[in-house]
């Protein structure tokens, strides 16, 4: 069995964070302009947005169609009504705000800041239902076993361990070989977990997909459901 269902979509201004890390130098500048003047995009056309981040229209094209959206049309639309419904200016993080002149307490109500919003996009973001099965799984399971490599794979020892504070024993897999014969010899009510930020790592899909076809139960966590 394979817990996955889609998602609530989340903020316009979610989508581009997550995005951020994976864009080409284009459409990364692109996303940092319109995460710095969202309103000043709404009203502006696609020649003038990109004429104002030194690139070209296809790649403005390009960019709309990464977050899921027809065009350039599209993404005034979405900017324009995302504006409307909050008062707040919207951040691209916290390296954009702290500076080497603000004091300690500055920069620990930024984090907070930063951290609180993230917690918001993430519950926005999610679907309960699938999440309430995936608690469940994980509660009956026989054998867990979790695949992450780079950073998702200290998200996989954090959970790791949160797992046995409430006598949940699991593994973590971060060599593809080991992740491969770990899901070879997982079948009915063994849970198989695989984090990816992505949602494309071969190196965790392939033994995620390995254990479904043994009979595992499979969750995947990743910032692109």
């Amino acid at each position: 069995m394979s817990i996955a269902a889609a998602s609530p979509q989340p903020s316009l201004e979610a989508r581009i964070n997550g995005l951020l890390p994976a864009l080409s130098p284009a459409q990364a500048r692109i996303a940092t302009e319109v995460l710095r003047d969202p309103a000043g995009v709404a009203s502006s056309t696609i020649g003038q947005l990109a004429a104002r981040c030194g690139t070209s229209l296809p790649s403005v094209t390009r960019f709309c169609l990464a977050l899921g959206l027809s065009g350039y049309a599209e993404l005034r639309l979405a900017l324009a009504a995302e504006s409307g419904r909050t008062s707040s200016s919207w951040e691209r993080g916290t390296g954009a705000e702290v500076g080497p002149d603000d004091s300690l307490d500055d920069v620990l109500r930024t984090l907070l800041r930063a951290d609180t919003r993230a917690l918001e996009d993430t519950v926005a973001s999610i679907d309960v239902g699938a999440l309430g099965r995936a608690v469940q799984a994980l509660s009956d399971a026989r054998r867990i076993d979790m695949y992450a490599v780079s950073g998702s794979a200290s998200v996989a020892e954090d959970l790791r361990l949160r797992l046995h504070r409430i006598d949940r024993a699991a593994s973590t897999w971060s060599d593809v070989h080991s992740a491969l014969t770990s899901a070879t010899l997982l079948g009915p009510g063994d849970v198989a977990v695989g984090i990816s930020h992505s949602g494309e790592t071969l190196e965790v899909l392939e033994p995620l997909q390995r254990a479904g076809r043994g009979g595992a139960t499979t969750v995947a966590v990743t910032n692109y459901p």
